[in-house]
């Protein structure tokens, strides 16, 4: 069922799609051949992905060394890691970027001024280097200044900055936490942490239970309040999630029967409720739409159905929701153009996806290159990743 009240969502007409285009450079015309990937990240300006062989390739803003390539040029078109090494998992941060590899162990590159690389805090590092302590996980994640990961016997551990308590280690402080620490309390297990774009944190436990933790000013944990928590807390309570993604100031969760709830900051439509009235108890989104998939980014959000299709509502000044304009949804649309989906990562202010194919496509800003078109246009719908410079 719609939101009361909500506009219907729609698909972007082809002379909306053709002006957008042209002032801003559209998307879906990139012609050369296109980049295969198994798994993909967008960061806060950079992106990242892995190939088929385990290899990790990043493109966009490398001022902190965060692709990976020994330099701080930023890149257009995606680069290999320097090194050779493979991993299994790789999670785009605010300004650096984790993986882990076949055995579990984490490492991490790029911008390290809170200990967010989980190491002594310090200068950024250009190429991957071990996460202390020796520690193997099943999941990581790379926030903004900060890193989440659990281990197979369901213990989170994060490091990096503390300022609002979204290490979840029961205390908060502005020197860094550059050791991975156990987040106590809260649920004896999780199954996954999500690290944020701003100052909070949310994981999951085999169950589905959601539980955050850290700034509250918006009622983002999802426990009827808006009290700083520096221990995970029960969120929306009553629902089961299968995924969870954190925003700045939001958070968003998928259930087992396909709907996405919202709740928190919503100044920009990113609740997905119709209106942009904050809310600190979860609201559903898209009305009958029904979601297999989810990414949630800084002030916007997107969902793949089960057959595909791409839908995102919030903050649109750079394109990033993909219906070939800039305006700000508050309810879901249609991203344009014809690719069907199967995986998707938001960041910041820009999207990316992959086929079933593994075809990689990206939109939204693209200043830094974080598209990996080969370009800096900005893009209104999903233009093809280009194969490694």
């Amino acid at each position: 069922m719609m939101p009361v009240g909500s506009a219907r969502p729609h698909a972007v007409g082809a002379l909306a799609l053709a002006l957008f285009g042209s002032a801003c450079g559209g998307g879906l015309e990139n012609p050369s051949p296109g980049v295969s990937l198994t798994a993909i990240s967008a960061g806060f300006h950079h992106t990242c992905g892995l190939t088929v062989a385990g290899s990790v390739i990043c493109w966009g803003f490398n001022l902190y060394g965060q692709l990976g390539h020994a330099d701080t040029v930023s890149r257009t078109r995606p680069v290999p890691l320097e090194g050779g090494a493979t991993f299994r998992l790789v999670s785009a941060g605010h300004g650096h970027t984790c993986a882990l590899d076949a055995g579990g162990a984490a490492f991490c590159w790029g911008r390290n001024e809170h200990g967010e690389l989980g190491s002594q805090a310090g200068d950024s590092v250009f190429l991957p280097a071990p996460v202390s302590g020796g520690l193997a996980f099943t999941t990581i994640s790379a926030g903004n200044g900060y890193t989440c990961a659990v281990t197979a016997s369901g213990l989170a551990y994060c490091w990096g900055f503390d300022a609002t308590g979204q290490l979840g280690i029961g205390s908060q402080t502005s020197t860094p936490v550059a050791l991975p620490a156990p987040v106590t309390a809260g649920p004896p297990v999780f199954a996954s942490v999500t690290a944020g774009d701003g100052e909070h944190t949310c994981g999951l436990t085999p169950a589905g239970e959601a539980w955050c933790w850290g700034d509250n000013l918006y009622g983002q944990l999802g426990d009827g309040t808006t009290a700083t928590r520096t221990s995970p807390v029960r969120a929306a309570s009553g629902l089961s999630f299968s995924r969870i993604g954190v925003g700045e100031g939001y958070t968003c969760g998928l259930t087992a029967s396909s709907v996405v709830y919202c709740w928190g900051l919503n100044d920009f439509g990113q609740l997905g409720t119709g209106t942009t009235a904050n809310d600190t108890t979860p609201a559903a989104v898209g009305g009958t739409l029904r979601f297999s998939t989810l990414g949630v980014s800084t002030y916007h959000a997107c969902a793949l159905t089960a057959a595909g299709v791409a839908w995102c509502w919030g903050r649109n000044d750079y394109g990033q929701l993909g219906d070939g304009t800039t305006s700000t949804r508050r309810v879901p649309v249609r991203v344009a153009g014809g690719p069907r989906f199967d995986r998707l990562s938001a960041d910041d202010y820009h999207t990316c996806a992959l086929t079933a194919a593994g075809a990689a496509y990206c939109w939204g800003r693209n200043d830094r290159g974080q598209l990996g078109d080969g370009t800096r246009l900005q893009r209104g719908a999903p233009v093809r990743v280009t194969t490694p410079a």
